[in-house]
């Protein structure tokens, strides 16, 4: 594991290295957050990471990351794909980079998974950038500090995701377990309009990048701007914290968003998920 004393700069980095921090950040935020958890399985070997459940909701149930070993790669799939079929669970397989089996694809359709959505990874070199931000002056945006304002975060990442009860309660209860606040990796941000929580952005900070997760705006107030007002709060504070590169993965509703404030696509994520 890279050391995370060390501040990364992305004009220092070659291409692939800059999709590994990527892609490290958000892996290592799923392991912190879903480790330990009742009724979520963390699995993690040489092929892969994943979580399994009983819960019959893909949420629950997702392959991040599989990199196969390729004399039995084949095999290794399907039984991966046999064990949530064993759980009679939806599932949800996220191919990325790292895939370098040709043969995966080809499987996750013949077992009947579809693509349902794709994420760009990018990169931004804060030190360029940061520079030029300017904050809006309308939007109140305050750093959860209480379980109140942790509540007020969840509102509106739960409708902008829209996230069933079950995974809000979920994310409710183990954030309180694992007293994310007091976690100096985990910065979850707020922004109010007259007093409202209308929009949330959440940083994780590991291994020398600033990664942003959780962008979200209440639907009602999308078309603002508060989505960029989030993340180039969100960016400023990690510099403020000596960070110099920040990453992210990018739906299609923000990628453009993103492009504008300054990050550059690096490598794209594709969500195969089950019937």
């Amino acid at each position: 594991m890279r050391k995370s004393s060390t501040k990364y700069s992305l004009h220092q980095l070659r291409k692939p290295q800059i999709i590994s921090l990527i892609e490290d950040n958000n892996r290592q935020q799923y392991q912190a957050l879903y480790s330990n958890c009742a009724n979520v399985r963390v699995v993690q070997d040489d092929h892969s990471f994943r979580i399994e459940s009983n819960i019959h909701q893909r949420y629950f149930n997702r392959v991040f990351y599989y990199k196969s070993h390729q004399a039995d790669g084949v095999k290794k799939i399907q039984e991966i794909i046999q064990q949530y079929h064993n759980l009679n669970v939806p599932f949800i397989w996220f191919v990325g980079p790292w895939n370098d089996d040709d043969h995966l694809v080809a499987i996750l359709k013949r077992e009947g998974l579809q693509l349902s959505r794709q994420e760009t990874g990018m990169a931004i070199d804060l030190e360029a950038h940061a520079p030029e931000f300017n904050l809006r002056r309308d939007v109140t945006i305050r750093q959860a500090q209480t379980n109140q304002e942790l509540k007020d975060w969840l509102i509106p990442i739960v409708e902008s995701f829209q996230y069933t009860s079950e995974i809000s309660q979920f994310l409710a209860k183990t954030f309180q377990e694992k007293k994310i606040l007091s976690n100096p990796s985990w910065k979850f941000y707020i922004g109010y309009l007259d007093e409202k929580p209308v929009a949330a952005s959440r940083l994780f900070l590991q291994d020398g990048v600033a990664g942003i997760h959780h962008v979200g705006t209440l639907p009602a107030y999308r078309g603002r701007g508060l989505g960029r007002a989030m993340t180039i709060n969100t960016l400023l504070e990690a510099v403020k914290m000596g960070y110099q590169m920040g990453v992210l993965r990018a739906s299609s509703m923000g990628i453009n968003i993103y492009k504008k404030i300054g990050f550059q696509p690096f490598s794209t994520y594709c969500f195969y998920t089950s019937p």
